[in-house]
């Protein structure tokens, strides 16, 4: 039975897998050259483009002082509270709610044989609390479905109804979209 160990040195003698001699060198090259690159960039970037940063930071540094000297402190702090008052005006106006938009739906909405006697808006519940006087109990469910069909309002819930003198007084609530009134 012939040597495991010998078997081996034969095959490695026959099929001769060996690596071409250029190849280790080149991909030395090939990583100094990359080393190189990376150091140029670095040293370029401390000795070039830092000294360029710091130049312009400077530039900004004296305009911002020569506009201290033209401009006083007393107007800087004017100029400040404007700015502030601008910013809150701004936050104020980005949380307003439109209410033209709800009475021009309102208005819409409503039959010509209704009229409102007290309104209640009240914008953090989203409800809008109507009191009115309706001709008779059929006008007044067209009302409310004409609510209940509108763009602007949720819910409808009905309080109240009562036979008077001037008509059907009622008394209604209607559940605002809160995502329609901006």
């Amino acid at each position: 039975m012939p040597d495991a160990r010998n078997v081996l040195e034969e095959q490695l003698r026959k099929g001769g897998s060996r690596l071409p001699v250029g190849l280790p060198w080149q991909l030395l090259i090939f990583s100094f050259a990359i080393l190189g690159l990376m150091l140029a960039s670095y040293f370029g970037m401390i000795f070039g483009y830092k000294p360029y940063l710091n130049s312009q930071i400077s530039g900004v540094n004296a305009q911002i002082k020569e506009s201290e000297k033209i401009i006083n402190s007393e107007q800087q702090k004017n100029l400040t509270n404007i700015y502030s008052q601008l910013i809150n005006i701004q936050d104020l106006l980005d949380s307003h709610v439109i209410t033209s938009t709800l009475f021009d739906e309102l208005e819409k909405s409503t039959y010509p044989q209704i009229y409102y006697t007290g309104l209640n808006l009240s914008l953090s519940e989203k409800k809008l609390e109507l009191q009115g006087i309706s001709q008779d109990y059929v006008t007044l469910v067209r009302q409310l479905d004409s609510f209940k069909n509108s763009q602007l309002f949720g819910d409808v819930i009905f309080d109240s109804a009562k036979s008077t003198a001037d008509g059907i007084s009622f008394s209604t609530r209607v559940v605002l979209l809160p995502d329609k009134l901006k």
